[in-house]
């Protein structure tokens, strides 16, 4: 996969804030990578593999709040057959 990943970043955080972009076949877990705030908007370009015929799951999340906690998106699945 490629492509660009942006984030909306607080303006001095106390704590450095993260975006994150987990992704994987549906049938198993999944690999996240992580990004700085201060680094993005950041071109992201990777491969992973999956059953033959097995959706792939995408899914979004950031560091927010007082305590700078993840909080992630639902789950965007994609069906591209075997």
């Amino acid at each position: 996969m490629s492509g660009r990943l942006d984030a909306y970043c607080n303006e001095g955080p106390l704590f450095t804030e993260y975006a994150a972009l987990g992704y994987g076949a549906a049938s198993q877990s999944y690999s996240y990578k992580s990004y700085k705030c201060s680094d993005l908007p950041t071109e992201i370009d990777f491969t992973a593999s999956r059953p033959s015929g097995d959706a792939i799951d995408f899914q979004v999340g950031g560091t927010s709040g007082p305590l700078n906690t993840w909080n992630y998106s639902a789950t965007s699945r994609y069906d591209i057959g075997d």
